[in-house]
């Protein structure tokens, strides 16, 4: 039988990780392990002279399975969540104007 800290350890180093920018999800950097994308993440933020809230890290499957973008006639992105909301028999989705970042709900 395999501890706690056997699992995590197996766990951690199996798992992808994208380090990003938070203000536009530009992927910088891909690392393999948690503390790997601590350390990477730590490392871009210094060399890009960046905030600590600017640079963000998540694993791989999360940052590729998020919102679906798509652009309507006047400009506006639609996202779509990957949330299905039964209620309504479709998916949540929400318009965003690129100039004033401006939001509104679709049904």
């Amino acid at each position: 039988m395999k501890t706690y800290k056997e699992l995590k350890d197996i766990f951690e180093s199996v798992s992808q990780f994208v380090i990003y920018r938070s203000s536009d999800r530009k992927k910088l950097a891909t690392v393999v392990g948690f503390e790997a994308a601590k350390n990477k993440a730590r490392q871009v933020r210094k060399s890009l002279g960046l905030k600590f809230d600017d640079i963000k890290f998540m694993t791989t499957n999360r940052f590729e399975s998020g919102y679906k973008k798509s652009v309507n006639k006047q400009g506006w992105r639609i996202e779509k969540s990957p949330y299905y909301n039964p209620s309504k028999g479709g998916y949540f989705r929400v318009a965003v104007d690129p100039r004033t970042g401006n939001t509104a709900d679709i049904d």
